[in-house]
């Protein structure tokens, strides 16, 4: 993975703090992508594309505020890969 599929912009950091913080967060989004990627045999490209085609519908009852997040049809594909992450 490349820091285009993140679409990332550069950021510049002057601050010694907010260097390690920024490469912390790289590191750590690294990892977990590489983790994804061995659990699904898929490249991290392929997964967003998969589950960039999943929508949800998000109902907030307004007397109890009590959320509710359901998918709406997820694809075949998107069911397997949430399925694995999810173990």
């Amino acid at each position: 993975m490349s820091k285009s599929d993140l679409m990332a912009r550069p950021i510049f950091h002057t601050l010694e703090e907010s260097i390690k913080a920024h490469l912390t967060l790289v590191f750590g989004a690294l990892a977990i992508s590489r983790y994804i990627e061995y659990l699904t045999h898929k490249s991290i490209k392929k997964i967003v594309e998969i589950l960039g085609q999943a929508q949800e519908v998000i109902i907030r009852d307004t007397i109890t505020h009590q959320t509710i997040t359901k998918p709406v049809h997820p694809t075949y594909a998107a069911k397997l890969l949430l399925g694995l992450i999810r173990k």
